[in-house]
């Protein structure tokens, strides 16, 4: 049985995490050298000092929030690229067990896996969840042999 339609929903999803890793990696070093620069972060730190309808708690709260900032956007962003990639490694491994005419079954496991890994309501999650369904609900038809015993 073909399977043309799960393999090129499996090559364009990997295909579209492809870009979405190169992007966010891209944003990832953008965001590290914008973080490293302390103009900004000194100039709003003294905005936030010179308000006189903040307290000195607010103001403690709102410093070590603007300067941890970079930090954690760092971290996500950094493991979203990691999730992407392993949802990549697994949309992968779905289109090489999908040419395999047993193995539908274990290519619509690496597919759930990687659109789980992919962002769950993503545009590559939704193509790896339909490249699953198909693979789990598509059987090969079953061919009729038409028998005749003849009693004798």
């Amino acid at each position: 049985m073909k399977r043309t339609g799960e393999l090129a929903l499996g090559i364009i999803g990997s295909v579209l995490n492809v870009i979405v890793i190169i992007a966010l990696a891209i944003m990832m070093f953008g965001i590290s050298t914008f973080a490293n620069d302390s103009t900004f972060t000194d100039e709003v730190l003294s905005d936030v000092q010179n308000d006189p309808n903040l307290t000195s708690g607010e103001i403690e709260a709102v410093t070590t929030f603007i300067e941890n900032m970079p930090t954690y956007i760092n971290a996500f962003g950094w493991l979203g690229v990691a999730l992407l990639v392993v949802s990549l490694v697994l949309g992968i491994l779905g289109v090489v067990y999908i040419r395999k005419s047993d193995k539908q079954n274990v290519a619509g496991t690496f597919f759930i896996l990687a659109g789980v890994c992919a962002g769950i309501v993503s545009l590559t999650a939704i193509l790896f969840y339909i490249a699953a369904i198909m693979s789990f609900v598509r059987k090969p038809k079953v061919e009729e042999i038409d028998t005749f015993y003849v009693n004798e």
